[in-house]
Order: C-alpha cells, then structure tokens, then sequence
C-alpha cells in the first residue's frame, strides 16, 4: 500500500516540512497498473489528437501533461496548471529536454487567467 503524505489539503503541500513526500506518493500510485489503465481509459476518451490545446488543472508533477502532449502532437500545446510551486519545479524539470509542446503555470484553479476557447 502506498502511503498518502499526512495533509487533507494539497493546496497547502509547498507549507508541509516534506512537500517531495508529495512527489513520492503521486509516484507510486502512478506506478500502480490500475491508474496506468484508468489513466489510458481516460485519455482515449478525450479523443486529444494531433492539434488540440487542452489544459490540465492539478497537474502535479506533469505526468498525463506529458503523455496528453504525445497525442495533440507539434501542432497541439498541453498546459499543465498547478498551485504547488514544489510540483510545477518537478515537471518542469522532468519535462526538460524532452521537445514537447507543454507549458507549466503557477496559480490558483479559482482565478484561472486564460482567454475564452484557448483548449480544446
């Protein structure tokens, strides 16, 4: 069983004396064969292709970003959007060199600053 760091709100994980406990635990239910599959489910049911712009609120460390990036292709754009900067400096860094259309931005899921029809 994969432990959940001891915290009820995510928002404040950067505030905690451990935020990379954060990291680790969404790394190891990612590595569970159920989420991989629920995950793949999911993504298929977007149907995200080659030029869709699609926005990923509560990203963490960037994990469906990257893959969803994979599907919209070059002429799509993926943004991952965070209110950790603990998570956001994790995919970018994990996303380094990687030539994917993503873009990850701090802030907060209530003031979203993004113009109308942006994501398809």
């Amino acid at each position: 069983m994969i432990d959940q760091p001891e915290i009820t709100r995510w928002t404040a994980l950067d505030e905690t004396p451990s935020p990379s406990a954060f990291i680790e635990y969404l790394n190891g239910v990612s590595s569970l064969t159920a989420i991989q599959r629920i995950k793949q489910q999911t993504f298929d049911r977007l149907q995200a292709g080659a030029g869709d712009h699609l926005l990923d609120v509560g990203c963490g460390a960037g994990d469906d970003v990257r893959a969803l990036a994979q599907r919209v292709g070059n002429t799509g754009r993926v943004v991952g959007f965070e209110v950790s900067a603990t998570m956001i400096e994790e995919a970018r860094r994990r996303s380094s060199g990687l030539n994917l259309p993503i873009e990850f931005c701090l802030g907060d899921a209530d003031r979203l600053d993004f113009q109308n029809e942006t994501f398809t």
